[in-house]
């Protein structure tokens, strides 16, 4: 059976339906939209990097500006630091060392002298002497005295204390 509103064969196409096809501006549009969503992704995520190299920029220039804006060592007081600083780690050696001879003589104390009266002597302690790292059994040669401690005075402790917090901020 034939569809009663054709009228024609075929070629007749009075009654259908008319197809819009695209346009090439809707096309170029479409590209543009999709290039632009494209290059906002990109220079977003490639901004956020260079951000973060900026923010660690400027927290380095912060923490710069947030010490303090005191005078730099002059060359004399830059002298004046070392000596006190070589002075203090004498004191510390010549200490250890003042340590180590007392502990080294106190090993070397003869033993008591038995007692006068009768009796059993009580029995020595017996002495532990370090044993050369070279088998050798001769012992080392003692340990010159220690010199004298320098006393340091009020003035240099003091100085020692303003460096002593100087170090303390730049460690920070």
């Amino acid at each position: 059976m034939a569809n009663p509103n054709r009228l024609g064969g075929p070629d007749d196409v009075v009654d259908a339906i008319p197809m819009n096809k695209t346009k090439p501006t809707t096309v170029i549009f479409a590209l543009v939209a999709v290039v632009l969503v494209i290059g906002t992704v990109a220079f977003s995520l490639m901004s956020g990097k260079k951000a973060k190299k900026e923010d660690a920029e400027a927290a380095a220039a912060a923490q710069a500006a947030a010490m303090p804006a005191g005078p730099t060592l002059t060359p004399e007081e830059q002298k004046k630091h070392l000596e006190i600083t070589r002075k203090v780690a004498e004191m510390e050696a010549q200490k250890k060392q003042g340590e180590a001879t007392k502990g080294a003589a106190e090993e070397e104390k003869p033993a008591p002298e038995p007692h006068a009266g009768g009796g059993a002597a009580p029995a020595p302690a017996p002495v532990h002497k370090p044993v050369a790292a070279s088998g050798g059994g001769a012992s080392p040669p003692p340990a010159p005295p220690p010199k004298p401690a320098k006393k340091v005075s009020k003035k240099d402790q003091a100085d020692l204390d303003g460096l002593k917090d100087i170090a303390t901020q730049l460690g920070k």
